[in-house]
């Protein structure tokens, strides 16, 4: 999912962005939503694409975490 690949490059990329900046520029884009609820899915969401990414980067690591696979 591409918004997912973005929400994680916000994040992390560089020194990262904070949860709850991430959450102000959202509560921004969205004053509908109160601040509690977009802190809520930025976290939520950030949640997912970490999990996403876990199969695929323990698959790309053999058990002893120092060789990549293929």
């Amino acid at each position: 999912n591409p918004e997912l690949k973005a929400l994680l490059h916000q994040r992390y990329e560089g020194r990262g962005m904070s949860k709850r900046k991430m959450a102000k520029l959202l509560n921004e884009r969205h004053p509908d939503w109160c601040y509690a609820t977009c802190r809520n899915r930025i976290d939520n969401w950030l949640k997912l694409a970490e999990f996403m990414l876990c199969l695929p980067m323990r698959d790309a690591f053999d058990a002893d975490g120092k060789e990549i696979a293929g």
